[in-house]
C-alpha cells in the first residue's frame, strides 16, 4: 500500500525459532580476564538456510561476547557510537521471548517471539525515538562457564533475536546468583554503561524497563524485575519506568492460543440464559435479582458500583469491605445482609472477589433460597490496569493499595475461575473495557422500572478503538445515478455515517456526496483471500471515496479458514499503517467469531450483521457480550419486505406508539444496544429516520419495555440475505436457511 522506509526493514513474520541449526560448542578453560572476547568459541554450522548468524553481517551490527569481573556477560556492538542516552531495556526470557512448552525450555525450537510486534516495536524504539536497545537477564545456570554449553546456547538465542532485530542491540547477562549483579540489584545497569556504552551515563527519567517478573505467588523469580527497575531508580534518584509484557507488547502469542482454546469451545447457552440476555438488553428484566462481581483488587467494581446507584439508587450495595458500618467486617454479615434486602424486594449488588466457584457459591445459595434469579458479571481487566489502578488507591478500606497492594491485587487475579452455568447462575456477563462497564450499568439500572431505555444510543457508542455512530447510512443497491445526490441529502439532515463496500459498484459516486467529517466503513470483499489481495482492495477503495483514511474496515464475508488468518494480518497491517483505524466483521456467527479470535493481535470491535424481529440472533447477541463486541444490524428494515413491516406484533406496536414501521424496527435494534445500518432511497425516507434524532430527548419517541417484549415475542424465522455460499460445511457457515 505503500512503500516501505529504507531504513526499517520488513519485519519477519517468523516468530518461532523451529529454524534453529544445530549449534556445535567447544567447551573451553573457564576465563579469568575482567574483559575477554568470547565470541570465538562458538562453532556454527553453517549449512542450514536460515544461520542464526549470518556469514555477512554489516559492519555496525558485528558484536563481541565480553566478561566482567567474573560475574557477567555483555554483548557490545562493535564500531557503535553515537550520543543516545534513553535505554530501552527488556528481559529476555518471558518478555522478549516465551516458550511454547509448559515445561522448562532446553532446545531452541521451545522458544518463539512473545508476540508478532515484538520486532517492529523495537525497531520503532531505536530508529524513530532514539532509544539504545539493551537485554537484562539472569542466568544463573551459566556460573563462570562463560563458553560452557549453557552459554553458548544463551548467547546463540540472542544472535539469532539480534539478527532478526537488524539493529544495534547489547545484552548483559548475569552468570550466577552469589556475584551480586543478579536483578533485582541495579548493577547490571552499570555494567551497560561502562562496558557496552563507552562510559556513558543514561538519562534513567527517559528511559524504561520492560519484565515479567512483578511479584506474588505465581511468581517464582519473587519480582525480581520491577524490583530491579526500582533500585535502578533509587540508586539514581530518579524513576525508571516499568511496564509487564502485557502491557508494553500486548497479549503473547501464547495467550491467544489458550484464549482461543476457551473461545473455540464457545456453546450456544440455553434457551432460559438467551430470554434472560433479551430481557436485560431491551429493558423488562423484572427484579428483585442478586447480581455478583467477579474480579481482583482493582478490577473496577466499586466504581461500577456507584455507577450504577448513580444511575439507580433502588439497588442496594453490598461489600465486605464496609459491611460493618463503613468498615471491613465479615462474610457472613454481608450473607445476612443480602437476604434480607433480596426478602424485601430489592436488587443487590455484592462486590467481592468471588474467584472461583466455591467463594461465589455462598451468595448463590443465598439467592436460591428466597427463590431470586442471580447473575454474575466478571470484570476482566487486564493485569497491567489493575496494578495501575491500586498502586494510585489511597486510603482502601482493606489497605489494598500502593506496591504491597499491587502484588495482592497480582495473586487474586492470578487465581480468577471463570464462573460457569452450572453453578447456578440465570445469567453470566464478561467485560474487559470500560465501555463494556457503561454499558451494563445502563442495562442493569433498568432493572425493575418501567421506563425506556433512554441511555443516548441515538448518538454514538463509543468503543476503545472508535465512536461509531449509532445510524449509519446504508449504500447496498443504491444506484449511481442518485448515489452521490442521497449520500449528500443524508449528510445535511444529519447522519453522521456511510457505509460502503466494493461489491456495491457505487463507491466513487457515494465518495461524491460524503465529506471528510463523516465516519467512514469500507470493507474486505470475499473474493480477497491474502494480506496483498487486502492491502489492494483497500487501496482501491480509498482510492474511489476519494480518502486518505477509513474509520472502520469490515471483513465483508468470512474466509475459508485457510485463508482467514492470512487476511485478517493483511487488516491488521492496514491499521498499523494509519489507514484504518479499527477492524470488524460481517455476517460471522458465534462459531465463526470463536474461530476468528485466536488468530487477533487485533481483535474485531463490530459484527455486522443482519438482524430484526425475524432474526433477533439472541446467541449471537449472547456472545458478542462475553466479548466486547459491538453488534450492528445491516437489513433492519427487511428490506421493506411486508411481510415484516406488517406483522402484527409489528402493527401493534406501530399503533401503540403513533410511530412508523420503519422508527419502531430501528429503536427495536438501538433500545438493545444493536448500531443500525439502514439503506433509503429517499429523502422522505432519510428525514423520517433523523426524526429519531429531533425527538431523542422525549421518552414518548422510544419504545417502553411492553413494546419491546412484544417485538421480541415474534417466532417467525427469517432471512433476507442468505446467499448460497453461506449454507456449506465450512465452519464459518449459517447452520440453516432461516427463510420459513
Amino acid at each position: 500500500m505503500n512503500e516501505p522506509n529504507p531504513k526499517r526493514p520488513k519485519t519477519t513474520s517468523q516468530s518461532s525459532l523451529s529454524s534453529f541449526f544445530t549449534i556445535k560448542t567447544t567447551v573451553q578453560k573457564e576465563t579469568q580476564t575482567k574483559d575477554k572476547d568470547v565470541s570465538s568459541s562458538q562453532k556454527i554450522d553453517t549449512s542450514s538456510n536460515e544461520p542464526i548468524i549470518p556469514r555477512s553481517v554489516p559492519a555496525s551490527l558485528k558484536a563481541t561476547w565480553n566478561v566482567y569481573q567474573n560475574a557477567c556477560i555483555y554483548r557490545k556492538v562493535r564500531g557503535e557510537v553515537n550520543e543516545r542516552t534513553k535505554l530501552a531495556a527488556f528481559d529476555l526470557d518471558g518478555t522478549l521471548l516465551t516458550w511454547r512448552i509448559d515445561g522448562w525450555p532446553s532446545k531452541f525450537e521451545h522458544y518463539e517471539l512473545w508476540n508478532a510486534t515484538v520486532i517492529d516495536r523495537l525497531r520503532r524504539l531505536y530508529d524513530e525515538e532514539d532509544y539504545r536497545l539493551v537485554v537484562f537477564s539472569n542466568q544463573g545456570l551459566i556460573r563462570q562457564a562463560f563458553t560452557g554449553v549453557k552459554a553458548t546456547f544463551v548467547k546463540s538465542l540472542l544472535e539469532w533475536f539480534a539478527n532478526l532485530l537488524d539493529r544495534p542491540l547489547s545484552v548483559v547477562l548475569s552468570t550466577s546468583k552469589k556475584n551480586g549483579f543478579h536483578k533485582p540489584s541495579h548493577k547490571m545497569w552499570n555494567v551497560a554503561e561502562e562496558c557496552c556504552f563507552g562510559g556513558r551515563t543514561m538519562d534513567v527519567s527517559s528511559s524504561f524497563f520492560v519484565g515479567d517478573s512483578i511479584g506474588g505467588d505465581d511468581d517464582p523469580q519473587g519480582g525480581v524485575d520491577i524490583g530491579f527497575a526500582r533500585a535502578v531508580g533509587e540508586h539514581r534518584n530518579a524513576n525508571l519506568r516499568f511496564y509487564s509484557p502485557t502491557e508494553f507488547f500486548g497479549p503473547s502469542s501464547k495467550q491467544k492460543r489458550d484464549k482461543g482454546k476457551v473461545a473455540v469451545t464457545y456453546e450456544k447457552p440455553p434457551a432460559a440464559v438467551l430470554q434472560t440476555r433479551a430481557a436485560l438488553v431491551s429493558g423488562y428484566l423484572e427484579g428483585p435479582i442478586m447480581l455478583i462481581l467477579c474480579g481482583a483488587q482493582g478490577s473496577g467494581k466499586s466504581t461500577f458500583c456507584d455507577k450504577l446507584l448513580g444511575k439507580n439508587d433502588a439497588w442496594v450495595h453490598l461489600s465486605q469491605d464496609t459491611i460493618n458500618n463503613g468498615k471491613p467486617g465479615k462474610r457472613e454479615m454481608v450473607e445476612e445482609t443480602a437476604e434480607k434486602e433480596l426478602r424485601a424486594g430489592r436488587c443487590i449488588v455484592v462486590d467481592r472477589m468471588h474467584l472461583d466457584e466455591t467463594q461465589r457459591s455462598v451468595f448463590v445459595s443465598t439467592a436460591k433460597r428466597v427463590n431470586v434469579p442471580v447473575h454474575a458479571l466478571v470484570l476482566s481487566t487486564s493485569t497491567s490496569l489493575l496494578a495501575s489502578r491500586v498502586k494510585r488507591r489511597s486510603n482502601h478500606p482493606a489497605g489494598v493499595e500502593g506496591e504491597k497492594g499491587v502484588k495482592v491485587a497480582m495473586i487474586s487475579a492470578s487465581k480468577m475461575v471463570m464462573p460457569t452455568y452450572t453453578e447456578g447462575f440465570a445469567l453470566i456477563s464478561v467485560t474487559a473495557t470500560e465501555q463494556g462497564v457503561a454499558r451494563f450499568v445502563d442495562q442493569y439500572s433498568k432493572i425493575s422500572t418501567a421506563e425506556p431505555n433512554t441511555t443516548s444510543i441515538l448518538k454514538q457508542f463509543d468503543l476503545p478503538q472508535i465512536n461509531i455512530p449509532s445510524v449509519i447510512l446504508g449504500t447496498m443497491k443504491m444506484g449511481r445515478k442518485s448515489a452521490a445526490e442521497i449520500v449528500s441529502k443524508a449528510r445535511s439532515l444529519g447522519f453522521a455515517g456511510v457505509d460502503t463496500a466494493p461489491t456495491y459498484n457505487n463507491e466513487i459516486e457515494v465518495g461524491r456526496g460524503m465529506d471528510n467529517d463523516m465516519f467512514c466503513v469500507v470493507k474486505v470483499p470475499k473474493r480477497a483471500s491474502t494480506a496483498e489481495d487486502v492491502q489492494k482492495e483497500l487501496c482501491n477503495s480509498l482510492s474511489s471515496l476519494g480518502r486518505k483514511q477509513a474509520d472502520l474496515l469490515l471483513l465483508h464475508w468470512p474466509s475459508d479458514s485457510e485463508t482467514l488468518k492470512s487476511v485478517w494480518q493483511g487488516m491488521e497491517t492496514c491499521v498499523k499503517e494509519g489507514f484504518v483505524k479499527a477492524l470488524g466483521v460481517c455476517n460471522f456467527s458465534a462459531k465463526a467469531l470463536a474461530g476468528l479470535i485466536p488468530m487477533c493481535s487485533i481483535t474485531p470491535c463490530i459484527n455486522q450483521v443482519e438482524r430484526h424481529p425475524f432474526l433477533p440472533q439472541w446467541d449471537l447477541v449472547d456472545f458478542c457480550a462475553q466479548n466486547d463486541i459491538l453488534l450492528q444490524a445491516h437489513t433492519p428494515l427487511g428490506q421493506g419486505n411486508n411481510d415484516l413491516w406488517e406483522d402484527p406484533s409489528v402493527q401493534q406496536v406501530v399503533a401503540s406508539t403513533g410511530l412508523s414501521p420503519a422508527k419502531v424496527l430501528l429503536l427495536w435494534n438501538l433500545q438493545q444496544g444493536v448500531a443500525v445500518v439502514p439503506r433509503c432511497s429517499s429523502e422522505e425516507h432519510l428525514a423520517d429516520i433523523m426524526e429519531l434524532f429531533k425527538t431523542a430527548a422525549s421518552s414518548e419517541a422510544l419504545l417502553i419495555a411492553d413494546d419491546l417484549m412484544e417485538l421480541n415475542g415474534i417466532s417467525r424465522t427469517c432471512r433476507f440475505i442468505a446467499p448460497p455460499f453461506m449454507f456449506g460445511s465450512s465452519s464459518y457457515c449459517w447452520a440453516t436457511n432461516a427463510n420459513k
